[in-house]
């Protein structure tokens, strides 16, 4: 993608964006105010999980809505040390590994109202920094966990939907004062939410039903771990 403010707006379906060989299909490094908006990214080619169909790095003030994403493998979208963008409105099926990975030092990014199955690992990935938002996505039949946080401070977790996970519904790895809120997880094979390990996180308003979903009576509707 060039630089300055760039809007890419397909047909949905009928806008494809595709390769033949193993390789990232989309990428965007240190660019601003980005718009990618009814495309189809598309590739059975696609088997390595640190490919992603559309790579956003060190980028500020973006907006991901409306696409469709299924691989034979590698990541949806990775937004790596990103600032100020939101991924929305997506539908990812088929990604070998995560459909969102939120990685490095960026700030307040937001996935929501995304459709998520099928991830090999969890489905929606924070790993680092501070302020992101995960909400209103429905997520279900990950590998791991339906969404799991790995590192950053003051993430809000809310209204998401996580269902038939074979690892917890919500997954908090390590992280600080983060808010999880009015969710609901429901069926997971392991705990409806689990806190691992965290400081001052807040924990309300949840629903957590029918965990454990193999009825081994090893894990919770909501499980903290080890937390203070």
């Amino acid at each position: 993608i060039p630089s300055g403010s760039v809007a890419v707006i397909g047909a949905g379906n009928a806008s494809v964006v595709t390769s033949s060989s193993d390789i990232t299909l989309m990428s965007a490094t240190s660019k601003a105010n980005i718009i990618i908006e009814n495309l189809l990214f598309s590739s059975s080619a696609m088997t390595t999980a640190t490919k992603s169909c559309l790579s956003i790095d060190t980028c500020n003030q973006f907006f991901i809505s409306h696409c469709f994403f299924t691989t034979g493998g590698g990541t949806g979208v990775t937004m790596n040390a990103c600032a100020n963008g939101t991924i929305s409105d997506c539908i990812f099926t088929g990604t070998t590994a995560a459909a969102v990975n939120i990685t490095g030092s960026g700030n307040g990014n937001t996935a929501q109202n995304n459709y998520v199955t099928g991830c090999t690992t969890s489905g929606i990935i924070v790993n680092g920094g501070n302020h992101h938002v995960v909400r209103g996505n429905k997520v279900g039949n990950c590998t791991q966990s339906g969404i799991k946080v790995s590192a950053g401070t003051s993430h809000i977790l809310e209204g998401n939907t996580c269902t038939a996970n074979t690892q917890s519904g919500i997954h908090i790895a390590a992280s600080s004062r983060s808010l999880i809120s009015n969710n609901n997880c429901e069926d997971n094979v392991q705990h409806g939410i689990l806190l691992a390990s965290g400081s001052r996180c807040t924990i309300t308003g949840n629903i957590c039903e029918s965990n454990d979903s193999l009825a081994t009576a090893s894990y919770d509707g909501i499980n903290l771990s080890a937390s203070d």
